[in-house]
């Protein structure tokens, strides 16, 4: 049996999450941060024609990275305010700049004030 992206992710947000695999209680939840954390790595590799839905070498990469940005959504929705909720997020987010730019930047060099 294949496993669709979404499944993947909720997978790994379980996983980051420490929430059991077999706990159906934030499922839907769940699915709504997984979904919204697949549109944002979507919506940053589009101008680079890539998606995590993509069928590339780098699509394990891809997909951990939106587990890491899911998980901080998901935790931004369920934790008490005063509580530190940024880790995952801005953990994945970083991670995805790195990708982007150690994929679509390599070799480039780029020296501020001069135009290309």
């Amino acid at each position: 049996m294949t496993s669709t992206l979404l499944e993947l992710v909720v997978v790994g947000m379980k996983d980051r999450l420490l929430i059991a695999s077999d706990d159906d209680a934030y499922n839907d939840s769940l699915n709504n941060s997984g979904n919204e954390a697949i549109d944002y790595v979507n919506m940053r590799l589009k101008p680079y024609n890539d998606s995590v839905t993509n069928d590339t070498t780098n699509k394990g990469i891809l997909i951990a990275i939106t587990c890491d940005i899911g998980s901080g959504i998901f935790k931004r929705r369920h934790m008490p305010k005063d509580f530190d909720t940024e880790g995952w997020l801005k953990l994945g987010i970083q991670k995805l700049e790195q990708y982007i730019k150690n994929t679509y930047f390599k070799g480039r060099i780029y020296i501020v004030g001069e135009e290309e």
